[in-house]
């Protein structure tokens, strides 16, 4: 439904939402032609409104979904300007969770460890201080896999730590999507 929207109102706005959705649903692919479009030419199709730093934040995902290192370094600069800031969309009618979260994932994507950490303990902290209980659990999650991947000394035990509250998290809040992505990423562990 919403690819015939985007299709009909030739609207680059909505865009990068179907591109997450594409790579949600395993459709990679179509997910990275999504991305490739979006980002070509700096973004220029993209407009540079309200629903700018949510485009930034909902193409950061789907590069995460991919591991995209060379678009995941342009997204990366792009977004870093907002990096103690919440994402909003609109009016603040909905908040999707620390910008750091994201910025961790790209980070993460790019194997830059020491910013990722940076950015995940920034988004730990800012997402418990604003009661934002869905987006910590998602901030534990994706912190937990960069320290999975890096595995240092002691990050196995940590993301082991992480896991266990995302899932706690996810399964109070009936949270199906992420508890599956948890139950997979802790079984890694």
């Amino acid at each position: 439904m919403l690819r015939q929207f985007v299709n009909d109102e030739a609207s680059a706005a909505w865009r990068p939402g179907l591109a997450l959705i594409y790579a949600e649903i395993g459709q990679l692919d179509d997910a990275r032609a999504e991305l490739e479009r979006l980002v070509a030419d700096d973004f220029a199709i993209l407009p540079r409104d309200s629903l700018w730093q949510t485009s930034l934040v909902y193409l950061a995902e789907v590069c995460g979904y991919l591991q995209d290192t060379e678009y995941a370094q342009k997204l990366y600069r792009s977004l870093l300007p907002y990096a103690e800031l919440t994402v909003v969309i609109g009016a603040a009618n909905v908040c999707l969770g620390a910008a750091s979260r994201f910025l961790g994932q790209l980070a993460t994507t790019q194997s830059m460890w020491d910013d990722a950490e940076t950015h995940f303990e920034h988004a730990l902290n800012l997402d418990a201080r604003m009661n934002a209980i869905p987006w910590l659990a998602h901030s534990r999650y994706q912190y937990a896999r960069m320290l999975m991947r890096r595995a240092n000394d002691g990050d196995v035990s940590r993301a082991n730590e992480l896991m266990d509250q995302a899932l706690i998290t996810a399964q109070e809040l009936g949270m199906h999507g992420l508890l599956e992505r948890v139950r997979d990423g802790a079984s890694a562990c």
